[in-house]
């Protein structure tokens, strides 16, 4: 549980996750202000930016964005897996902390 103990251990914490979409890439930047941004870059020009608020209670990570949509994450080591209502996975890597 990395993200819980850096955020445990520091006032200042801000981590970026990072995982595949597509043929390129997205990336959740957790700030110590309890806000997050998510981007992603895909193929055919899919890309685009999401602004929002999250939560970490125990080992799960929740965000909300400007809209209300909802992502649960749940924390495994160095890892935030993502299961979506039909059942597709996605996995973000832990890429920094500061």
């Amino acid at each position: 549980m990395a993200v819980i103990e850096a955020h445990e251990e520091s006032g200042n914490f801000t981590a970026s996750y990072e995982g595949p979409h597509g043929f390129y890439n997205h990336r959740l930047s957790l700030k110590n202000d309890n806000t997050y941004l998510y981007s992603y870059h895909g193929c055919s020009q899919s890309n685009g930016i999401e602004r929002g608020t999250y939560t970490i209670l125990n080992e799960t990570l929740g965000t909300k964005n400007s809209e209300g949509k909802i992502r649960i994450y749940t924390i495994s080591d160095n890892l935030l897996i993502s299961l979506d209502k039909i059942g597709h996975t996605d996995t973000l890597s832990l890429v920094s902390t500061h």
